[in-house]
């Protein structure tokens, strides 16, 4: 961690950085307990968060969602977590967080081990948000209850301000599609392709460049 130790007070300083990009780096929970969960450095001014292909798990993601997401002056709009190691947990913090959090436009958790609980716990926090425009959670093992979550959301948030929902290589049942494809006030673009899909999908309805991720 102590390659990391000074990254609170550069961070503080830096009031002009509003892109930060650690991909790739190795970084592990008491790395990110290091940068971020740190009293002295107030909530930055970065706008994209970029920790894809690291080690983080649930307890990482708590701190990310502590100083990023959850402060009322969070100016956070876009959070990049794909493939690390978040679990069910993590569904429930994320889902906390977006659930008060105004600012926070694109979250990607594509390759993670959420689970059909975190999915579900994820979705079911997002009732009341009116922000957040585009979701990938492709490839999290996805079931059943996440949506049943997910369509109970767009059923009873007129709100939502969500675009695009990305949950390709999860295991949703033929029913699932199908109640998600059909479900009222959905007008998401949706890809759920499953794993043993073929290029099209039972209803295909992406259009080509429209994913932010």
């Amino acid at each position: 961690a102590s390659r990391l130790e000074r990254m609170p007070k550069a961070l503080k300083v830096s009031t002009n950085l509003v892109s930060l990009t650690l991909q790739e780096s190795f970084l592990n929970d008491i790395d990110i307990a290091t940068m971020f969960d740190n009293e002295e450095m107030p909530c930055p001014s970065i706008l994209h968060l970029n920790l894809r292909h690291n080690k983080i798990t649930s307890v990482g993601l708590d701190a990310i969602v502590k100083q990023f997401i959850a402060p009322p002056t969070s100016v956070l709009t876009s959070l990049d977590l794909m493939g690390n190691c978040i679990d069910s947990e993590g569904g429930s913090i994320i889902g906390k967080g977006l659930e008060i959090n105004e600012s926070v436009l694109e979250v990607n958790l594509r390759l993670n081990h959420l689970g059909d609980e975190g999915g579900s716990s994820l979705f079911g926090s997002l009732h009341n948000n009116k922000t957040l425009r585009h979701v990938n959670l492709s490839g999290n093992s996805l079931g059943s209850h996440s949506a049943k979550a997910l369509v109970t959301m767009f059923e009873s948030n007129d709100s939502t301000a969500l675009e695009t929902v990305v949950i390709t290589c999860n295991s949703f049942t033929d029913d699932d599609e199908e109640s998600i494809k059909t479900c009222n006030n959905c007008k998401t673009i949706f890809d759920v392709r499953s794993t043993s899909g073929g290029p099209t999908s039972s209803f295909d309805i992406l259009r080509e460049g429209v994913l932010p991720f």
